[in-house]
């Protein structure tokens, strides 16, 4: 359904189109550009951050396992909310990395250069 310019739909790539799924859970509200890349160990293509329709910057993380999408538990000394991040996947490290994004700062919205690894 489109509210505010943003959607809050989940859709697949099968290599050849794009399909529109239906899953029974969505990662909270909807938001945008958040930092998604496919995790091996989850079998799950996992989203972290963003900024939602009310124009507040999300840290939260989710995972969609092509069925559905759930939360995952924040880890301590988790990065800050942000968006415009970036994250990969490390294969050499088995981890996931994260770069940069923008965070709120004394009302401002400041670019990082910061990179985590989980």
């Amino acid at each position: 359904m489109r509210r505010g310019g943003l959607l809050d739909e989940t859709w697949e790539w099968d290599g050849d189109g794009w399909d529109r799924r239906e899953p029974a859970s969505t990662p909270g509200r909807r938001r945008v550009p958040g930092g998604m890349v496919y995790d091996p160990r989850l079998g799950a293509c996992v989203l972290f951050g963003g900024k939602d329709d009310r124009k507040e910057l999300r840290g939260d993380t989710w995972a969609y396992d092509g069925k559905d999408w759930r939360r995952l538990a924040d880890p301590e000394g988790a990065p800050l909310p942000r968006h415009w991040v970036q994250l990969a996947w490390d294969a050499d490290r088995q981890c996931l990395l994260l770069f940069g994004g923008q965070v709120l700062q004394g009302g401002q919205e400041v670019t990082l250069a910061e990179q985590w690894a989980r």
